[in-house]
């Protein structure tokens, strides 16, 4: 990630050319309860162990594919800039979750150190929480027995 990349840089970018589609909140939108443009964080987005959520990933998402329609549009620098903000936010929790997002990070450091999960942004440590989201089946076993019956 470039050493000038900035969640303040990111949040005017998102502002500016994703929040019309994917909501100031990120939540993404629905039409008739099916989605139209996904959420990129909160409840109903990706997960903490999913690919987007490793910024350089994103980046990559962002630069080669949105604003929808305008490939491109964005610099490579806002497209840092706005992953890295999209990715300083809370979702559903890493499937490997340990029960301490330090910890789980550490563990998976070879896939957490693109990602924001177990930092600290804005005072909170990402992904120390229980919440798995809508998407029940994820839950880790330190939150709840799966069984798949």
């Amino acid at each position: 990630m470039p050493a000038a990349t900035t969640y303040a840089n990111g949040e005017k970018v998102y502002l500016a050319n994703c929040a019309v589609c994917h909501g100031s909140d990120g939540a993404g939108k629905k039409v008739a309860g099916e989605i139209v443009y996904p959420p990129l964080w909160g409840d109903g987005s990706h997960n903490w162990g999913a690919g987007m959520t490793r910024v350089f990933t994103a980046a990559s998402f962002i630069q080669n594919n949105m604003p929808l329609g305008q490939p491109g549009r964005l610099t490579d620098q806002e497209a840092w800039d706005v992953a890295l903000f999209i990715n300083s936010h809370e979702r559903p929790q890493d499937p490997r979750y340990t029960g301490d997002a330090k910890e789980t990070r550490e563990k998976f450091m070879n896939f957490h150190k693109a990602t924001m999960y177990g930092t600290e942004v804005n005072g909170k440590v990402l992904g120390q929480h229980d919440n798995t989201g809508e998407k029940l089946f994820l839950k880790p076993d330190v939150l709840k027995p799966r069984t798949f019956k």
